[in-house]
């Protein structure tokens, strides 16, 4: 029996991670890769994304959700009046409601489908790498098929029944006078550059395409011949495109990139948000939707939505943030704080479902760390300046106060409001440890030696690595007056994390774990899976984690053995593992933070190894019911999602409906009658 339930805990467990178990916190609705986004009405719109998602806002763009999960990876959407669709590999959707509902067309063969052309209010051609589909009543049905033959079309772009200009794969711009029937080159690039991004017409002559390394072209004669716009003015990779009219236009591309013109590209002014000389294709954006030339919403990488109401001078974030989360803190359950690589600094009071942007610490130029003893207070340290900041009211404000004068703070730790330690300070006589008992109003230097992490626990026992020296521990029992080696390895950086002054754990050379329970003195040894983990978080005795960049492995053993619990195949870097209430967080780039429920997956497990009400939960996977058999009398039975949250109760029946829920992971917590509770996994089918 034991090991049925072993083997049953493994099929669940390979199931679960391949449902990524990491429920997404921020940024909302999707960090996804959006492509493109398209308006219906004036209120009501949709991006499209490479995850296979639907997102829409009924406010133009003040909320954003996600509508449905497509079946295919959408590559267009466009809409005329009423009636919108939204094509790709071998799929058709259709809306004649503006986009609140969407079906199936059904069209013969399979074709990889990637642009969407209205010809006339009746007329709509949908278009792939080898075929032109053709309707005259609205798209209800395609009777036309015109192959292109030797063609391998990326975009293709109809401006009357007849011309129509394409864009190919191997680097070729082809027109047809034909509706597609014959074809002939116009331009053709067999260098590295040679990948076309957009292709737009505002007009029956003029024309504009971006290609790769920042080209972008110009036709002025319907697509026969084309011109090259000056590089030295147009230096970034666009990929999207949108004209008013011959003259006036804006591109979106690499880097974050927004551009404007009004003199039909002859010249670009950049009107984008972030820096010009910005390389991080984090920011890159890809699709683009100007209600007019004041009013625009830009989509781009990692579910980055961004929005500006006067022309570009400004924009805000739909998200808190889309820059990397690079220090995250939970106070408690509820409460936390970040900091981002371009000086941005939130708060959160509901487990960081929503964000509050508050003051960023305003160090010289920028913060090595900072800590929150509550909810209001907190302290930050800085480089460059020595100066250590202190907030009462939760950020709003900071009070400077100066420990070296013109020389960075490394480390910080505070005991309470009023008694903390700093180290910090160049090689000169000025470095070395510092504490305060007047809440940083004064400090005092109370040792020569550099510490770039300390953790103190009371007024005698702190642990500390000293600069330089990053794979040896130190501890003082004297409130850090004098500091004996307490871990020491070899030449690489150590990892690690407290419970309390005598449990660490902690990360070694080539992957070797140690364990110590009386702080420090003696230590066990084990094999962590590999060695580049550089993160590392505790919430017990025997249940921890360790992260790398992209991966995120579990023991409950106390590190004897370690299993894989994520893997995101560098969908995003892991930058911190923060544990807040019952839920370990991950954030990273992309304004990215993952949650996992701690307390509902220990349970199961413990669940399903300590059975004493012989519980049995059947179908399992399940489609439609489940059903619940045990000896005890069950009060109530609620079904949970991987996030924690509670998303249906039945009570005095022994049966749950699933129906209604998308396929994955979820837990049943089942009420008995003597109060007590059980928790177990399911899979929705």
């Amino acid at each position: 029996m034991k090991k049925t339930i072993n083997l049953i805990l493994v099929l669940i467990s390979n199931y679960f991670l391949s449902q990524n178990n990491f429920t997404l916190v921020t940024p909302k609705p999707s960090d996804a890769k959006a492509t493109k986004i398209a308006f219906s009405k004036d209120n009501l719109g949709f991006i499209i994304n490479n995850n296979k998602e639907l997102l829409s806002t009924n406010d133009k763009g003040l909320s954003w959700g996600l509508k449905q999960t497509l079946n295919f990876v959408p590559r267009d959407i466009k809409f005329r009046n009423n009636v919108g669709f939204i094509v790709g590999d071998y799929t058709i959707l259709r809306s004649d409601d503006y986009g609140v509902t969407w079906n199936p067309v059904n069209v013969f063969g399979g074709y990889s489908l990637n642009s969407i052309n209205f010809i006339s209010d009746d007329e709509v051609y949908i278009s792939g790498q080898t075929q032109i589909l053709k309707s005259s009543d609205k798209g209800l049905t395609f009777p036309v098929n015109t192959t292109m033959y030797g063609m391998s079309a990326a975009i293709t772009v109809f401006t009357n029944a007849d011309n129509v200009i394409a864009t190919t794969y191997d680097g070729r711009i082809r027109k047809s006078t034909d509706g597609g029937n014959t074809w002939v080159t116009t331009a053709s690039d067999t260098s590295s550059s040679n990948q076309y991004y957009s292709l737009v017409f505002p007009s029956q002559n003029v024309g504009y395409v971006n290609k790769g390394f920042g080209d972008m072209l110009k036709t002025t004669d319907g697509g026969q011949t084309w011109t090259a716009l000056s590089y030295s003015t147009y230096h970034t990779e666009t990929y999207g495109m949108q004209f008013f009219d011959e003259n006036n236009g804006f591109a979106v591309g690499a880097n974050g990139a927004v551009y404007k013109t009004t003199n039909g590209g002859t010249s670009w002014q950049w009107i984008s948000p972030t820096s010009m000389y910005n390389s991080d294709h984090d920011y890159d954006l890809n699709g683009l939707y100007f209600f007019d030339t004041q009013t625009a919403i830009c989509v781009g990488n990692n579910g980055r939505i961004i929005k500006t109401q006067n022309g570009g001078t400004n924009w805000t974030n739909y998200a808190p943030t889309y820059d990397v989360i690079n220090e995250l803190h939970f106070i408690n359950a509820n409460n936390a704080y970040l900091k981002t690589n371009m000086g941005g600094f939130f708060k959160s009071s509901d487990a960081g479902n929503s964000w509050q942007k508050v003051q960023y610490p305003p160090h010289q130029s920028y913060s090595n760390g900072f800590t929150f003893l509550n909810e209001n207070v907190g302290y930050s340290i800085g480089a460059n300046q020595g100066l250590v900041y202190k907030t009462t009211d939760g950020a709003q404000n900071w009070t400077p106060s100066t420990v070296i004068q013109y020389e960075p703070l490394y480390s910080v730790s505070f005991l309470s409001e009023n008694v903390g330690y700093v180290s910090g300070g160049y090689d000169t006589p000025n470095a070395g440890l510092f504490k305060t008992v007047d809440g940083a109003s004064s400090w005092q230097k109370i040792s020569n030696l550099k510490f770039s992490y300390l953790k103190f626990f009371n007024n005698n026992v702190g642990y500390g690595v000293k600069t330089g020296v990053f794979w040896t521990m130190y501890k003082t029992l004297d409130g850090g007056i004098t500091w004996n080696i307490c871990f020491e390895g070899p030449s690489s950086n150590i990892y690690f994390d407290f419970l309390n002054e005598n449990q660490i754990f902690l990360k070694g050379n080539n992957g070797d774990f140690f364990k110590s329970n009386d702080g420090g003195t003696t230590w066990t040894q084990s094999q962590l899976p590999y060695y580049s983990f550089d993160k590392i978080k505790f919430v017990d005795q025997n249940t921890g984690y360790v992260a790398d960049q992209e991966k995120v492995y579990k023991t409950i053993d106390g590190g004897t053995t370690w299993s894989l619990l994520l893997d995101n195949n560098y969908g995003f870097d892991i930058k911190t593992l923060e544990v807040g209430g019952d839920y370990l967080y991950l954030s990273g780039n992309g304004g990215r933070i993952y949650k996992y429920s701690l307390g509902f997956l220990a349970a199961s497990e413990a669940d399903a190894n300590t059975n004493t009400n012989d519980l049995k939960i059947y179908p399992n996977p399940a489609t439609d019911y489940v059903h619940v058999s045990t000896k005890k009398k069950i009060n109530e039975i609620r079904l949970i999602d991987i996030s924690g949250k509670m998303i249906k109760t039945v009570r005095n029946t022994s049966q749950i409906g699933v129906s209604e829920h998308h396929p994955g992971m979820y837990f049943l917590e089942i009420i008995y009658g003597d109060n007590t509770k059980q928790v177990t996994k399911i899979i929705k089918k």
